[in-house]
């Protein structure tokens, strides 16, 4: 049961009966301006929200303000606000602090009639509604003439309407690793991140944005530390390879599910209002966190695309940037999700998420580049989830092939080389050797290589691809006059000017007879650079 507390005793320590008494919240650590903000919200309006995604801390933000400014308050309430019993049970203990006969009666409903009439005709409370996620739920519990001040603590967006919102979000990284030194044990309660020695400074920053500056999970690893006297980089070691079962893992102090529970049960129930929902959440949870653009999802109905994203978000498990068009989710939601799955759901959501990102991937010409930039890190974690899970399909070839492109044209050598090289195999596995795709995959590795100068590399790549392209499209083919032109400038840069010369004969009768017609002066400009025209088969594109 939760809490009310009338005249605070001298030790100013604010308890809540059913849970440990907290004189103040000493391991909070970046929340002044929120407390700040807080504040003015409610003696603005008198009634606040502080609206957050689980575990970010709105429950220890709002007992630290009830602490901050305990004196300002003649009394001050705390209820649990997670389901209908628990808030009248609550609203029940506090009838009885206030000595109200109602607290006596059968009928729950009498005590919360009661201690609303007494809030509305009283002055100087604060009254606090906790998990106050049903929003329609807790207007039944408000006074309806407010002498004091409400503050609620929720998961809920849409909480405009009954409050001012003051959002919690997650923990700058070097205020996350405080909590984090501190929770263990590494620094003192009140000593300050320049206190830890470097190596512990530089892990807990690493942790901190491992676990995305969410305080549950950083309170917890803190807890694990302590409990089981491991060092810093040693809970990085395991963290690294069992993030799940370590954010399954609960201090036996702490008053709080776990990270993992906290998450699963919150989509569970977004589960249980929209199935379309948790399908979104469960494709999100298998890209990149943030920004994601939404051309991956495609929606055909804008109607029902903003109830599906509404609904995944009834929790703050998904956030919406309204302005650029993209959806962010906590990378723990996202452990907590594929955690949740058997083996053979996460490997079919994988392969959704690649199908998806290839689909909304553009041919990364000049003119793509802003869209290809939005994509990209969506595509590179589709490239980790193929390799991961081995996958070997067409679009799995293409979307590593046009992101592979797109990085070579941004100069990024290093980040394309893998996804060439992947799609290269990927092609030969499933087309065959011989396949003009495959063809594609050796042009674009080859020339990759050429950019960084690894000529040798690139010579019997090219030499393969203009192979492929004879035999599989004709020897007046389009594509074949730009393997010849790649073969060609591929000895210019090395001068071999007399290897280059055989090759031109036969290049400037393809490009004037090829089958097809003549590739136009754009087309030419692009052979030049080592990359085939828009217009010529996949092939060589």
């Amino acid at each position: 049961m939760a809490a009310s507390l009338r005249n605070p005793p001298a030790n100013r320590t604010l308890s809540r009966p059913g849970k440990s008494g907290i004189a103040e919240t000493s391991s909070l650590t970046g929340r002044e301006k929120v407390l700040t903000d807080l504040r003015q919200a409610l003696e603005k309006r008198g009634t606040a929200a502080l609206d957050g995604l689980g575990g970010v801390g709105q429950t220890q933000t709002a007992i630290e303000y009830a602490y901050r400014y305990r004196q300002l308050y003649r009394a001050v309430f705390w209820a649990e606000a997670d389901s209908r019993e628990t808030l009248l049970a609550d609203f029940v203990s506090i009838a009885a602090m206030l000595n109200l006969a109602s607290a006596q009666a059968k009928d729950q409903e009498l005590a919360v009639t009661d201690v609303k009439r007494w809030l509305e005709t009283n002055p100087g409370w604060l009254l606090i509604l906790d998990n106050a996620d049903d929003l329609p739920l807790i207007q039944g519990f408000l006074p309806n003439q407010e002498k004091g001040h409400v503050l609620l603590t929720t998961r809920a967006r849409a909480a405009t309407a009954l409050a001012e919102r003051i959002a919690v979000r997650d923990m700058a990284p070097e205020e996350g690793a405080l909590l984090l030194l501190r929770r263990a044990g590494v620094i003192a309660k009140d000593a300050l991140f320049a206190d830890a020695g470097q190596t512990d400074r530089q892990v807990a920053l690493e942790l901190s944005k491992e676990m995305g500056g969410l305080p549950l999970a950083l309170d917890q690893a803190g807890a694990f530390i302590e409990e089981t006297s491991r060092s810093l980089s040693e809970y990085a070691g395991l963290y690294a390879s069992q993030k799940a079962s370590l954010l399954a893992q609960r201090g036996t102090l702490g008053d709080h599910s776990s990270v993992v529970v906290t998450f699963f049960l919150a989509f569970e129930k977004v589960a249980a209002n929209s199935a379309a929902a948790a399908d979104l959440l469960r494709l999100c949870a298998f890209l990149a966190p943030d920004s994601i653009p939404e051309e991956i999802l495609a929606p055909a109905d804008q109607l029902s695309f903003a109830r599906t994203i509404g609904e995944a978000s009834r929790f703050s498990l998904l956030d919406r940037d309204a302005a650029n068009k993209t959806l962010s989710i906590h990378r723990l939601v996202q452990i907590v999700i594929k955690g949740g799955m058997a083996e053979a759901d996460r490997r079919t959501w994988a392969e959704r998420a690649v199908r998806a990102t290839e689909k909304a991937f553009p041919d990364p010409e000049y003119v793509n580049w802003p869209l290809c930039q939005k994509l990209i890190a969506h595509a590179q974690t589709c490239a980790a989830l193929i390799s991961e899970w081995d996958l070997g399909f067409v679009e799995a070839a293409n979307l590593l092939n046009n992101a592979a492109r797109y990085l070579v044209d941004r100069a990024l050598f290093a980040e394309a080389e893998p996804l060439c090289q992947r799609s290269l195999a990927i092609s030969e596995k499933v087309l065959g050797l011989d396949h003009p795709d495959v063809a594609t995959s050796l042009n674009n590795l080859a020339a990759l290589y050429r950019s960084q100068g690894k000529y040798a590399e690139a010579k019997p790549l090219y030499k393969r691809s203009l192979a492929i392209c004879e035999k599989a499209l004709g020897p007046g083919h389009p594509a074949v006059a730009t393997s010849l032109n790649n073969l060609a400038e591929l000895y210019r840069s090395q001068g071999k000017h007399t290897e280059a010369e055989p090759l031109v004969p036969t290049l400037a009768r393809d490009l004037g007879k090829g089958a097809g017609s003549r590739p136009s002066r754009h087309e030419v400009g692009t052979l030049q650079s080592g990359r085939a025209p828009n217009r010529t088969p996949r092939a060589l594109r």
